[in-house]
């Protein structure tokens, strides 16, 4: 609880000081400003922040650009205002990660994201403050995920704001990594949202086939007409007339669009490409045409490609069987990209170094186990698997391994099955039969 009342006194004194107010939020994509600890270094544009548990940022691969937000602890966080007035309705958006390579990471995020939308008199009282939040169970590192939403102005308003910080702690956890913030955005409502490939992504030409993005809602409950441009922007540069006239497709309420048949597939390799969603909302018979943003992506990023290795047959030696894992994956770096090691059924099994391509694992039981390595970049996860059959003592393995080939004089052992050696329990097997006669109709006599 006492956490709680911290963070509600810390957004009030935000409240209270805020700084310069504009339009629209400058600076969403936070590349204006000096990086440094916040709340002595925020973006420029931004009115501030409150406390230190956060830094502006400018690692690279965790910005989409050169520079984002890095928080830690919910007693941080960062706001910019927006002129706003009774009853206009606006469209928040932010890009949040959960970053591999964060060193204070266990390996599972256990913050959530919140931005948060907040309308406030000229005075400074607090009229709403709505939050949208990422559950961070949903999470997968090194994703950049939007969150959004849309809130409207009440009675009184005089300004808005956006907020961004963390919640969600556990206990559970000794350390609860950190969150990336990135492409913040405030828009009057009525613009498409969510754009999928996300704006600036870098793709792989062969599987990106579909397009898909978030409507805005109609405030007649009509049903709004879509129409969706494309473009391939020629010298890999954004022309800014974006000069399609005729959009590829047009529906009704669509939110997601097959590319089959309306561009040339598969999309050629490192190439920028444009489209843009334009709503038309019928309004009772006026209607109101607003255009979306100009979304784009490159090529050129290709799926790793998984190699897990061969089936393996391994032998507990005298309780344990050592399992190699020897994982193989080529990708060309053009995403960041994590590996992970999973094992069905997970009992009786240890994995050395689950996030290693080449490790071990030892198993304590007999049975059939299925290794998968899995690989994820920007285009999701690829995975490959093997399977690794443990028997009773490493001579059985050895002998139903296809890949060994056996001893032909291995006939018998002391147990009177072939014991993966020869020795003088096989020579007495052959001495017993020698120059017998197996059967009469070979022209001997048994």
């Amino acid at each position: 609880m006492k956490k709680i009342i911290v963070l509600l006194a810390l957004v009030a004194m935000v409240g209270l000081a805020h700084g310069e107010l504009a339009e629209i939020i400058d600076n969403g994509d936070f590349e204006l400003g000096s990086p440094g600890w916040l709340p002595g270094s925020v973006p420029t544009g931004w009115g501030g922040a409150w406390n230190g548990n956060g830094y502006f940022n400018a690692d690279v691969p965790p910005s989409i650009g050169t520079q984002s937000i890095k928080m830690w602890w919910d007693d941080t966080g960062i706001w910019q205002s927006f002129l706003a007035t009774e009853g206009q309705t606006f469209d928040f958006s932010v890009q949040v990660q959960d970053w591999s390579g964060d060193t204070a990471d266990p390996g599972e995020e256990t913050w959530d994201g919140v931005l948060a939308a907040c309308f406030w008199t000229e005075t400074g009282g607090l009229l709403l403050r709505q939050e949208f939040v990422l559950d961070s169970a949903t999470m997968i590192d090194d994703i950049w995920y939007t969150i959004y939403g849309t809130a409207t102005a009440p009675a009184g308003t005089y300004w808005g704001q956006i907020q961004l910080y963390l919640a969600g702690w556990t206990n559970a956890v000794p350390m609860n990594g950190s969150v990336y913030f990135d492409n913040a955005s405030v828009f009057p409502a009525g613009r498409p949202l969510a754009p999928t490939p996300r704006n600036e992504a870098v793709v792989a030409a062969g599987t990106t086939t579909t397009l898909s993005w978030t409507n805005p809602p109609s405030p007649t409950g009509e049903p709004l007409s879509i129409a969706v441009k494309f473009d391939q922007e020629t010298g890999g540069v954004l022309d800014p007339n974006f000069v399609p006239d005729t959009p590829i497709a047009v529906g009704t309420d669509i939110e997601t669009l097959d590319l089959t048949g309306l561009v040339d597939l598969p999309l050629a390799e490192n190439q920028l490409y444009s489209w843009q969603v334009i709503v038309t909302d019928p309004n009772n018979g006026g209607p109101l045409v607003t255009e979306g943003p100009i979304w784009t992506f490159e090529t050129g990023d290709a799926p790793p490609v998984v190699n897990a290795g061969p089936d393996q047959h391994e032998g507990l030696d005298p309780t344990l069987a050592t399992v190699d894992l020897n994982g193989s994956i080529t990708d060309d770096g053009k995403s960041l990209m994590t590996t992970l090691w999973t094992v069905n059924p997970i009992t009786n099994v240890t994995i050395a170094a689950a996030g290693d391509q080449v490790t071990t694992a030892t198993v304590s039981a007999t049975g059939t186990y299925t290794f998968t390595l899995t690989a994820t970049d920007a285009n999701g996860p690829i995975a490959d698997s093997m399977t690794a059959i443990v028997y009773g003592d490493p001579c059985a393995a050895v002998l139903a391994d296809p890949a060994v080939a056996p001893f032909l004089g291995d006939i018998t052992g002391p147990a009177g099955l072939p014991d993966c050696k020869v020795t003088l329990s096989d020579f007495a097997a052959i001495a017993a039969d020698w120059l017998d006669c197996l059967d009469d109709r070979l022209g001997c006599t048994p």
